[in-house]
């Protein structure tokens, strides 16, 4: 897609950031309805000549020009937001968990 067009495209779906949860929701829409416009923004310049990147999404760009770890800024702490919600849809929490701790399930502070 020429470069230009990304501003004067009505696009009906925009991501910030290519991640993977963007990247299934974008496959999903596409598969319902392939005429859909889809754009997603990712951090960074265009890889796509980079010859020490093997594959896109590849572990050998840690540590490397699009590394971003580290640079962003803190959020705002979830708190109890997260397990009011799972306790509104009826979902129980994990034995345990901690929703203000940042683990690894997804919750806490990001």
């Amino acid at each position: 897609m020429d470069l230009s067009l990304i501003s004067t495209t009505l696009w009906e779906y925009r991501f910030v950031g290519g991640g993977l949860c963007a990247s299934v929701v974008a496959h999903g829409l596409l598969e319902f309805d392939p005429k859909l416009k889809i754009l997603a923004v990712e951090a960074g310049p265009n890889a796509n000549d980079r010859p020490d990147i093997a594959w896109p999404n590849s572990t050998n760009v840690i540590g490397g020009d699009f590394d971003f770890r580290g640079i962003n800024e803190p959020g705002v702490p979830l708190r109890d937001r997260v397990l009011r919600a799972w306790a509104e849809l009826d979902v129980e929490a994990f034995p345990g968990l901690d929703g203000d701790a940042g683990n690894p399930l997804g919750v806490g502070d990001l």
